[in-house]
């Protein structure tokens, strides 16, 4: 409480004064508090309604925030009313519906009945409408950082939850990531290739029927020993409609692997436009399929290896359909590793269950300077090639193994002689227990074995072939019946041309060293 020890109007002007004195009178003024039935420093009508203050939505009354600082108001009418929360939420949800569900939503059907006007210009926009679903989920939206550091497997985990299309846009540094995994209907895509540094046992485990990965770079220097970048997770279900496109892959123990061992199988996968360099295992291996198989503009190059390539860069098995066109596999550079023989390693492996139901289709297919051996055929009924080119292997070229009814045409196989440890007595061209063949416009030479070799095989057609510069026969057959060669330029093998033992076969119109032959038929040397 304040006392003035002197008249107001000493002080100050009269109306001033005056106007004082409603408040605490004249003499030693005391600024009284006020209650509702007198005045005092505020009005007696001000210090009802401040009495009267509530958080509750009261009217005429003082707004008062409750302890957790809300106050509340009634429903909105005016357009300068307040809005509360749920009728925001309110207005949220229905945008929510329009966008789900477009044209079938309530609020577009109620418009286009009742509102003309409205009406046609929903059907002038009606190309510009985009469902909810069909808008891309961006990984930065979702926390992802991008910056090659901070771990983003939340954030691309939560981006493919939505079940929208998920889209990672390019930063130089990429993304680190440990595993993914990808469902039903998964559509995730990379800007630009853009590069994943995985951490874990893989990057993207897929678990689904509908998968598309495309436009990335996965990186596993930083992974575990035998860490695979796509993992088909067969253990859980069969995966099926899988699209793999516009994908790189470095440093990898397995680029895209299945899980072995159950009963589950992979098939109609496709793997177009991929790359694989600096690898550590087998870059391809898929062990159970059941058709529909497709590698296009697929290529494993083991030339930037600082290590020895021990595995097969491609290795499939137990499958039902395989389809290659325009696929490579290049061998290790001399200059980075030691050019030696590994028996267990193929350029291309490819070994059925069994002959039910077996196909391989082959279009532009090239095995380069491998270090093992080419490719390898086994358990095949139905089997199609052309310009098929095995180079410098340092085993063999071609090896196939029970393979019946084929028909291929423009197969080279050149061997590796007179390069550096290259293995001898391997073979160009070794076919075991095949039958019903058609080949035209063979060439095998340059090994450090026999060009063609026949082992039990029976009712096979060889057209227009070259067979020289071996270093043991040109052809030798042994117990192989009904197989017949039209057309042979047999030349320069240090063996000899020409060894059928035990067989019933026949040599027709040939040259054996410059030297024209109308026929030789079954046990013969030349």
């Amino acid at each position: 409480m304040i006392r003035v020890s002197r008249k107001v109007t000493e002080i100050v002007s009269q109306g001033i004064a005056e106007k004082m004195s409603l408040i605490g009178g004249e003499g030693f003024h005391v600024h009284a508090p006020a209650d509702e039935t007198k005045n005092g420093f505020m009005t007696k009508e001000d210090k009802k309604a401040m009495n009267q203050r509530t958080s509750l939505a009261t009217p005429n009354t003082i707004m008062q925030r409750d302890s957790s600082g809300r106050a509340k108001v009634n429903a909105p009418v005016a357009a300068d009313d307040i809005a509360r929360k749920q009728e925001v939420d309110a207005v949220g949800s229905r945008v929510d519906r329009i966008i789900a569900d477009g044209d079938s939503s309530a609020e577009v059907v109620d418009a286009r009945g009742n509102y003309p006007v409205l009406s046609a210009r929903l059907d002038a926009s009606d190309t510009e409408t985009v469902k909810k679903s069909e808008i891309a989920a961006n990984v930065l939206d979702f926390g992802a950082k991008g910056d090659g550091v901070t771990n983003d497997t939340a954030a691309f985990q939560a981006a493919i939850n939505t079940g929208r299309k998920v889209v990672v846009p390019w930063t130089p540094n990429g993304y680190l990531v440990g595993s993914i995994n990808c469902g039903d209907n998964t559509e995730i895509v990379g800007e630009n290739t853009v590069e994943l540094l995985g951490v874990s046992s893989y990057v993207f485990g897929i678990a689904a029927t509908g998968c598309n990965i495309s436009g990335f770079k996965f990186n596993m220097m930083y992974g575990p020993v035998n860490a695979a970048a796509i993992l088909l997770r067969t253990s859980v279900k069969v995966c099926y409609l899988i699209r793999l496109k516009r994908l790189r892959f470095i440093n990898c123990y397995y680029g895209i692997l299945d899980e072995s061992g159950n009963s589950n199988f992979v098939t109609d996968i496709q793997m177009i436009d991929c790359n694989f360099i600096v690898t550590k295992g087998p870059q391809i291996k898929i062990n159970r399929s059941a058709g529909f198989v497709l590698l296009r503009d697929v290529n494993v190059d083991n030339n930037y290896n600082p290590w020895p390539v021990t595995w097969h860069s491609m290795h499939f098995e137990d499958f039902a359909g395989l389809e290659f066109e325009r696929v490579d596999v290049v061998g290790t550079n001399h200059e980075l590793v030691s050019p030696e023989y590994n028996p267990n390693s193929w350029g291309i492996y490819l070994k059925g269950k069994d002959l039910s139901n077996v196909s391989v289709w082959m279009n532009r297919v090239l095995i380069d300077s491998h270090k093992g051996d080419g490719i390898y055929i086994e358990n095949v009924l139905n089997l199609w090639t052309k310009d098929v080119q095995i180079y410098h292997s340092y085993g063999k070229q071609l090896e196939m193994k029970n393979v019946k009814v084929a028909q291929s045409t423009n197969l080279l196989a050149i061997g590796p002689k007179g390069l550096p440890n290259a293995t001898e007595d391997n073979h160009a061209i070794l076919l075991t227990n095949c039958d019903q063949m058609s080949i035209s416009n063979l060439y095998a030479g340059n090994s450090r074995g026999t060009g063609v070799v026949l082992v039990n095989c029976k009712d096979n057609i060889f057209t227009n072939v070259q067979v020289r510069d071996n270093s043991n026969y040109g052809w030798y057959e042994i117990d192989s019946d009904r197989n017949v060669v039209v057309g042979a330029n047999l030349a320069n093998n240090a063996g000899g041309s020409l060894n059928q033992t035990g067989a019933a076969s026949a040599f027709v119109n040939w040259i054996n060293n410059g030297a024209y032959r109308a026929s030789d038929v079954g046990v013969v040397t030349v």
